[in-house]
């Protein structure tokens, strides 16, 4: 049990955990709203933490951790290529400089729809990881969505995927240290639970009208 701790510790899924728990944080707080100031401060943290968390998510790729190329995606979507857009645009009436973030709002959109399709890969992984990658990705989605068509709809929704996005990767890197918080079935077992044997039942009626 301790060596099994330690190798936890010793991994990076628990600092990407927390610096996945704080960008969402931090997109629920820009759901709110905030101001320039806060904007600029926001982008600085976003940039720093998608530094560590890009290096954490090569680790990962280099031990052959499945979800390391997944983290590698959203090093880039919340920290890196947010942090540059969010920064310049607290600083746009300073540089003189119209920023256009519809180019941003449509890579953000494919980052969020490339993960939302790699999630059947997923299934093997604890149901509370691959809901959190799904809340994730659709968070992604709804935020382009807001930026392209300023639909208050959307910034509802971005904000209510991203709070829980934030609690499932807090849970996320808490089981990392604490072995008594369960990890829960894979989502493959919970989701042919509930969904296969329906679809067992509308075979077995189809075939029945057959005779």
């Amino acid at each position: 049990m301790n060596e099994q701790r330690h190798h936890h510790i010793a991994s990076p899924t628990m600092i990407n955990s927390f610096i996945c728990a704080t960008f969402g944080a931090l997109t629920v707080m820009s759901a709110v709203g905030l101001d320039k100031d806060g904007m600029l401060a926001m982008g600085i943290i976003r940039l720093m933490l998608g530094i560590i968390f890009f290096l954490g998510a090569l680790i990962n790729i280099f031990k052959g951790i499945p979800n390391g190329n997944l983290n590698l995606i959203s090093a880039v979507c919340f920290g890196l290529f947010a942090g540059v857009h969010i920064s310049i645009s607290a600083l746009d009436g300073v540089w003189g400089v119209e920023w256009q973030p519809l180019i941003f709002c449509i890579v953000q959109f494919f980052g969020g729809l490339y993960i939302l399709l790699l999630l059947p890969a997923l299934l093997d992984s604890s149901l509370y990881a691959w809901f959190g990658q799904m809340t994730g990705a659709l968070g992604l989605m709804c935020q382009a969505s807001y930026g392209m068509t300023m639909l208050p709809l959307f910034r509802y929704l971005y904000g209510f995927f991203f709070f829980l996005y934030t609690l499932l990767n807090i849970y996320s890197g808490l089981s990392a240290v604490i072995p008594e918080l369960k990890q829960g079935p894979d989502a493959r077992v919970v989701i042919q639970r509930y969904f296969g044997k329906k679809k067992k039942d509308a075979t077995d009626k189809s075939e029945f009208m057959a005779i």
